[in-house]
């Protein structure tokens, strides 16, 4: 999660939601019950960055 949040911040969006993928794919099914805030957090940030990514990429804006 914290190597997402930096590439996010440091507005690499691609390696960012890469990241956050990864992160997702360690997840086990009972990972709601015992991680949840870590879930949270990957799935949110994904969204934002998956969200930030579309919104340049409408307006033709590259980083």
């Amino acid at each position: 999660m914290l190597a997402g949040q930096k590439a996010k911040a440091a507005n690499a969006y691609d390696a960012a939601l890469q990241y956050f993928k990864l992160g997702q794919e360690f997840l086990t099914d009972e990972s709601w019950q015992t991680d949840y805030n870590l879930i949270l957090g990957l799935y949110s940030e994904a969204a934002e960055v998956a969200y930030l990514m579309v919104i340049l990429s409408r307006w033709n804006i590259s980083l």
